[in-house]
């Protein structure tokens, strides 16, 4: 029996969507003809694109390196030389959408709608006469011979000669139409590696939380491996009760989260991890004692819990 189509991808998200363009395109290119499937669950495609980057879509950084990498570096580097930014740059405006970067090297549309680069990558995928099927939730795929038959929660039946799973992550369960994509992976025989929360808030089990619950400050973020230094970063930190929030500590939490995985960071195994917030970055201790010997001499009567009112939030010193 001849498959329905050559190609079955799985997932109509930013990755679904470039990689049922880039089969099409590149098949045509060859001079064959190839007949592409995009197979998504829910009504519409790309939902969760649309909610990235706060609506804006940060779709690359000017720094993109495997130096800022945390995972299965081996296969990011593969990647990343082969997909460098200015080749992401190139495919996007091959599709008619320029970007733009901000200060920190993030890559935006340049009219900062995510909307737009959905629109781009559909309306690519149109041009390369892919068949984009929404309303398709893909429950099983099993290989048949030399087919995958890939079949629906309300049982249609799709056969492809090849099949590609994009079908996203855990990351924002209400976006999604499903967390199948793993369960599909397993059943067809590949290892699922175990997946953690990054770019989150950061657990902490500290009492100093609570009062300080809804405070914002600027710091340096440290994280401590046995007490030595591993990473850190400046940025404004938002404190929860029961956790840390900010960007600073969303980019530290890569590597809480690979140590919570395997025990390790930089290879080397680690009993406790610590973050450590100075919120007095740009002075040195000994300008800070200088400061506070000036301050308790000059205002004998000052309580200790406001002598870093003139410095820092106000909280800090009270708690």
């Amino acid at each position: 029996m001849k498959a329905d189509y050559d190609i079955a991808v799985v997932g109509g998200g930013a990755a679904g969507l470039m990689a049922a363009r880039s089969a099409a395109i590149t098949q045509q290119r060859g001079g064959r003809r190839t007949s592409v499937v995009l197979l998504e669950g829910n009504p519409k495609f790309g939902k969760k694109l649309l909610a990235t980057g706060n609506g804006r879509c940060n779709l690359s950084n000017l720094e993109l390196s495997i130096g800022h990498y945390h995972g299965d570096r081996e296969l990011a580097a593969a990647v990343i030389e082969k997909f460098p930014t200015q080749r992401i740059l190139d495919e996007f405006e091959k599709m008619g959408l320029l970007c733009r970067a901000d200060q920190e090297g993030r890559l935006y549309p340049n009219n900062l709608q995510a909307a737009a680069v959905l629109q781009a990558l559909r309306f690519s995928c149109e041009e390369a006469q892919v068949q984009c099927v929404c309303g398709f939730l893909v429950s099983s795929i099993t290989k048949e011979e030399k087919e995958f038959v890939l079949v629906s929660d309300s049982g249609e039946r799709v056969r492809a000669g090849r099949c590609i799973l994009a079908s996203g992550g855990m990351a924002s369960p209400r976006h999604s139409c499903s967390q199948n994509g793993y369960t599909l992976a397993r059943e067809l025989g590949h290892s699922i590696v175990k997946c953690l929360p990054v770019l989150v808030p950061v657990k902490s089990s500290s009492k100093l939380l609570k009062p300080l619950k809804g405070m914002r400050s600027k710091v340096y973020a440290a994280l401590l491996a046995d007490g030595k230094k591993v990473a850190g970063e400046s940025g404004e930190v938002i404190f929860n009760e029961g956790a840390l929030s900010g960007i600073c500590i969303f980019n530290l939490s890569s590597l809480v989260g690979e140590w919570q995985r395997t025990g390790k960071l930089q290879d080397k195994a680690v009993k406790k991890l610590e973050i450590s917030l100075d919120f007095a970055e740009n002075y040195s201790w000994e300008e800070l004692l200088h400061y506070l010997r000036q301050i308790k001499t000059r205002h004998p009567g000052l309580p200790g819990g406001e002598l870093f009112s003139g410095l820092l939030n106000l909280k800090v010193g009270q708690e």
